[in-house]
């Protein structure tokens, strides 16, 4: 299988060099057709084969192997694929699709904020004429948005964790009893977690160092299941996961890009129109929803992350290769960023940070 893996890796962006007997697409040059489309209208056996291709591109960009077929989905790769949180729906007339570290917060204040009857809607769940519910979403660079939220997860983890350092100069401490599994709200006691990095890593130049053992972890898949699991990093799990994860739910009627959603919401809200109080961007309450310590690198949990992308560029594109899907997605659903928006390209690590209420 490696040398199989190897041959492919020269010839493709991607390495097709699995075969399935349970995929239909097995066999079948796909390189040029859209990744988007034949893994999120595919079959579970679809998904799988893709998802094996992907984390396998990814890995052979780190200098990894390629993990045994099926093994991509059956690790992790379905909440990193395929999860879905919620959605937000107000007056069953306009509906929010979650995605988390895309302004989600922001959003969901001001429909809050704008509406009544504003609820919840998990997969489990239906709402009585959700489908007649206008419905949008919002998404960013896949890459930034991977940044961002590698900053949220290790921070959420950092607290949990570990006890920060009551003097100039020392170290972070464990929790007492660390590192038993912590109760996660929200999740039953069999789903608690068990702190993995030590705590000298959250700080200072042990960001560096954090930020390699977490992408090792990645590129694993193992941080969403046994031992190493982590609910914080589904943070970093795809945009479109959440848009296009649940075949049972209609996709949205209008998706925009963070980086252009002045005249992107603008534009959405003349086309499918908007309460009086949300029909422009200018009216939106910038202030809405905000937690300002998880919408900043306040520990430098992300100055770490940009740091080892710049002495290991492999692992940069490692990343960028885990996130083709959204890419693809993001090229097929959305039109071109443009017009008014909000963005800042920083110089190290092509990431585009938005303004902080877009950085939750």
């Amino acid at each position: 299988m490696a040398t199989l893996f190897h041959v492919f890796a020269v010839a493709a962006p991607i390495h097709w060099g699995f075969e399935s007997m349970h995929s239909s697409l097995s066999g079948i040059d796909i390189a040029n057709l859209s990744l988007c489309t034949l893994f999120y209208n595919g079959t579970d056996a679809d998904q799988a084969y893709l998802a094996d291709q992907i984390v396998a591109d990814a890995r052979y960009e780190a200098g990894l192997p390629p993990l045994a077929p099926g093994e991509a989905m059956a690790r992790g790769g379905r909440w990193f694929f395929t999860i879905v949180h919620e959605r937000y729906v107000c007056e069953e007339k306009m509906a929010y699709r979650n995605v988390w570290k895309g302004g989600n917060n922001f959003f969901r204040g001001n429909m809050r904020a704008s509406m009544e009857n504003c609820t919840a809607v998990s997969k489990k769940f239906n709402v009585d004429n959700m489908e007649k519910a206008f419905e949008f979403s919002f998404v960013r660079d896949p890459f930034s948005h991977f940044v961002s939220g590698y900053r949220e997860a290790t921070m959420r983890t950092y607290k949990q964790c570990c006890n920060a350092p009551t003097q100039e100069g020392a170290l972070p401490t464990p929790h007492p009893g660390w590192p038993q599994p912590i109760s996660v709200p929200g999740f039953p006691p069999p789903l608690g977690w068990q702190c993995r990095y030590d705590c000298s890593l959250f700080v200072g130049e042990g960001t560096k160092t954090l930020a390699k053992a977490v992408m090792s972890d990645i590129l694993d898949l193992s941080l969403s299941h046994g031992s190493h699991w982590n609910p914080n990093f589904k943070h970093v799990a795809l945009m479109f996961a959440n848009i296009l994860g649940e075949r049972s739910w209609h996709r949205p009627d209008f998706i925009g890009r963070l980086e252009s959603i002045g005249s992107d919401w603008d534009r959405m809200c003349a086309l499918h129109g908007c309460p009086k109080r949300l029909a422009t961007y200018d009216k939106l309450d910038k202030s809405a929803g905000q937690h300002q310590a998880t919408s900043s690198d306040q520990y430098g949990h992300g100055a770490g992350l940009i740091a080892l992308f710049e002495e290991e560029p492999r692992l940069k594109n490692a990343v960028r290769k885990l996130l083709r899907l959204d890419e693809d997605c993001l090229r097929e659903h959305t039109v071109p960023a443009s017009g008014t928006g909000t963005r800042r390209l920083r110089d190290a690590g092509d990431f585009i940070e938005l303004d902080s209420w877009l950085e939750r």
